[in-house]
């Protein structure tokens, strides 16, 4: 979650935070910022962000994905927002059989954007 376009995650951190679930009850949530998909900063990073999210993906049971994207990222034809929206559909293996799921959830968000622009 750096200031550029490029992820400035090398390594996961884990972030524990509370929020007010449906019922308005504090509930802990843990919030994990993984490298950026499609960050290419050599073979070796590339190779290691892959396995970082697999090992997150395949042992983690409820994950909720959020995507950010900087809002000049969505003008004229959005090759960046729709290169990263392909590296990760293209991390799951067997994206047919779980796209429900991952669609379900997963969100984008939106940065940098003027607080009176439409999206």
């Amino acid at each position: 979650m750096g200031v550029g376009n490029d992820s400035q995650t090398e390594i996961p951190n884990i972030f524990e935070t509370q929020v007010k679930n449906r019922n308005k009850v504090n509930t802990k949530v843990h919030v994990l910022d993984q490298p950026g998909y499609g960050d290419s900063y050599g073979f070796h990073r590339i190779f290691s962000n892959g396995y970082f999210h697999y090992r997150t993906f395949s042992k983690t049971p409820r994950l909720k994905f959020v995507l950010a994207f900087k809002r000049s990222d969505l003008e004229g034809t959005a090759e960046k927002f729709k290169k990263t929206i392909l590296n990760f559909i293209n991390m799951f293996v067997t994206y047919d059989y779980i796209k429900p799921k991952i669609l379900a959830a997963t969100v984008f968000l939106v940065t940098k954007a003027d607080p009176k622009s439409k999206i």
